[in-house]
């Protein structure tokens, strides 16, 4: 399928629609631009996790190792230790189109080849999000916001593509692309579709866990110590019971984090890595103005305790105002 023809093909027929006929002037075939309207969902992922620690822990020297063959170093894990896969958070790309331009049971047989690049059925457990946890309430309204803005946006393009087609003009590729890329920005994942995937996923023998809010906090409890955790959601480096993190890469490679080893590049205790967590921005909240992952790195290297709740005393004593989250509720999830 060409570009032009798979602008046209971006939003999936479940979506209210508004659609824009363009005569076929220049044009050899008539786009129907479908533009979807976006509800409040955990499915759109524009940012995850703590913001900015893969970089800072790169900066400060330490090198994830590439897994170039996932099956075969799934196949080499411990006795008993399973693979917990954040499904929404290491394939969402996959997701998308699979469920923006296929049919539906093209869309399940896609999801799984994708699956079946890196996880086994027999190693591996899924986890989908399920309602929206209360904490994240402001994230989930930003990706809603930028959704909703993502689909004006495409609205205008596409008004402005039909005006330059009934006046002759010749629409270029750039005028079909700014459609598209805004149509993929205001996906939203519907309820039905995902239930429809989990019922076919485990026809299929795959292992599903319909998560009752976030499926970080889900693989957080469960995980255990030889276990490896696959998603882009990078607040999974800092549960405490999670040792090993597979980020998906590029070319169906993953760059693995292996936490204890960051802990001595970083010169950090668990307890003090977690807290970090906790006070830097995330989905969860956001940074004091002015304080950083980088800043807040060097302030918790330098505090007393041995523990979460410790630390985070002295940081709310030293450095008033950097604690603003509540730990009652996020401490419970490390």
């Amino acid at each position: 399928m060409d570009w032009k023809k798979r602008v046209c093909a971006t939003a999936p027929t479940s979506f209210s629609t508004l659609n824009f006929l363009v005569p076929p002037r220049k044009l050899p075939f008539y786009p129907t631009f479908s533009l979807p309207v976006p509800t409040l969902s955990s499915s759109s992922l524009l940012t995850m996790g703590v913001s900015g620690i893969f970089q800072r822990i790169y900066k400060k020297g330490y090198k994830a190792d590439i897994v170039q063959a996932p099956l075969s170093a799934l196949a080499k894990l411990e006795e008993g230790a399973k693979q917990h896969v954040d499904l929404q958070a290491s394939i969402y790309a996959t997701i998308r189109y699979a469920f923006s331009e296929l049919p539906e049971h093209a869309a399940h047989l896609t999801v799984e080849r994708k699956l079946q690049q890196f996880a086994s059925t027999d190693l591996s457990i899924l986890y989908l999000d399920g309602a929206p946890a209360l904490e994240k309430k402001a994230t989930h309204e930003d990706r809603a916001k930028t959704r909703i803005e993502a689909l004006t946006a495409a609205a205008s393009n596409s008004e402005h593509l039909v005006e330059l087609v009934q006046s002759g003009q010749r629409p270029r590729k750039q005028h079909f692309t700014s459609v598209e890329d805004n149509l993929r920005k205001a996906f939203a994942w519907e309820a039905a579709q995902k239930q429809g995937l989990i019922q076919y996923l485990r026809s299929r023998d795959w292992n599903v866990v319909e998560c009752a809010t976030e499926a970080d906090v889900e693989i957080g409890k469960v995980c255990g110590p030889n276990d490896v955790v696959v998603s882009g959601d990078s607040d999974l480096l800092m549960y405490d019971h999670i040792n090993i993190l597979w980020r998906p890469w590029r070319r169906g490679q993953f760059l693995q984090y292996t936490i204890p080893d960051i802990l001595k590049t970083l010169d950090l205790s668990r307890a003090k890595w977690t807290t970090l967590g906790i006070v830097s921005a995330n989905d969860y909240g956001k940074n004091i103005h002015g304080l950083g992952i980088a800043s807040n790195i060097g302030i918790i290297k330098g505090l007393m305790g041995n523990g979460i709740v410790p630390i985070s005393q002295s940081l709310f004593v030293n450095h008033h105002g950097l604690f603003t989250m509540t730990l009652t509720v996020i401490s419970p999830l490390f």
